[in-house]
């Protein structure tokens, strides 16, 4: 266990329940999905965090550094060549917002206003150079450049193109109001790039991913891109159960009701076995819940 300075007081104010809710929301579940789930959810999620953590520090070790570094995260993606390409279309969105209000959606490749903006300029933190870094990263991984071209190439079968044409589905029933929070619940992610805030959630994000403080920002940034699409790959998973219940035939969102726990089991272990993994052991993140303010 790597030391935590964060204190009771921060990690109270750290929302990563509520993180995980909204985004539950965002990709499948109803707005308020069972608490029990979320729970459930934010164990496998942060879980499967601590595993890109302990290899990072594993990584770093091997290459004898005084620091762990960036390239110790971007090693574990080379397997799965397209998902470091949306790994780097991630971070180089961020980068080129320009503004850091913002938070980049992972689902449409965009990025959207962050629901609590905040007009510190001195807490800013800049991921400028997190894209650079990555291919820095890579080209020292692959030398023959390969692997640099190919994630710098537009993916003319990408996944998030399927989010988004369910997404257009979903919102086809909602009222105005209740897209507008659906909207922002897309944009609530686990670390802020400026604000007051961001320290807050660097520190709430370290504490929960059980990484010491030598994770920086943007080494943060990129954990923060593994548990978003984590969690999106995991509530997808566990609608496709629901959905059978249903004859695989859906006419209306809102009649489908919570995702349930036995999905959300049954996503685990199909992912689980996909993996090569031998389960979950890991304990809640959240000491107790607490309850979540409507928006």
């Amino acid at each position: 266990m790597h030391e935590q300075k964060v204190t009771a007081t921060e990690l109270r104010n750290y929302p990563v329940l509520k993180i995980v809710r909204c985004q539950m929301f965002r990709n499948g579940d109803v707005e308020y999905p069972i608490d029990e789930c979320v729970e459930f959810v934010a164990e496998i999620v942060f879980n499967r965090v601590k595993g890109f953590v302990e290899r990072a520090l594993a990584s770093q070790q091997k290459r004898k550094a005084n620091d762990v570094e960036v390239i110790d995260l971007v090693d574990q993606f080379r397997r799965n060549p397209k998902l470091l390409r949306r790994l780097f279309e991630y971070a180089s969105a961020v980068s080129d917002s320009g503004n850091y209000y913002k938070v980049y959606d992972v689902d449409t490749s965009t990025v959207n206003d962050d629901v609590e903006e905040e007009e510190s300029e001195s807490t800013e933190i800049k991921v400028d150079g997190l894209p650079q870094k990555i291919l820095d990263a890579v080209n020292t991984l692959a030398p023959d450049g390969k692997l640099a071209e190919f994630i710098q190439t537009e993916d003319e079968k990408d996944p998030k193109m399927e989010r988004t044409r369910k997404i257009a589905a979903r919102i086809k029933s909602m009222t105005v109001e209740k897209y507008r929070r659906f909207s922002e619940a897309g944009a609530i992610s686990f670390v802020h790039n400026r604000g007051k805030k961001s320290k807050l959630f660097d520190d709430g994000f370290r504490y929960y991913a059980s990484a010491p403080e030598s994770f920086n920002h943007d080494m943060l940034v990129i954990l923060n891109f593994v548990a978003i699409e984590m969690l999106s790959v995991f509530v997808e998973t566990a609608h496709k159960a629901r959905v059978r219940q249903f004859g695989g035939l859906i006419k209306d969102w809102n009649n489908l009701g919570a995702i349930q726990l036995e999905h959300y089991k049954e996503a685990n272990q199909k992912i689980s076995r996909a993996a090569g993994s031998s389960g979950n052991t890991a304990k809640p993140p959240p000491a107790k819940r607490r309850k979540v303010e409507t928006t």
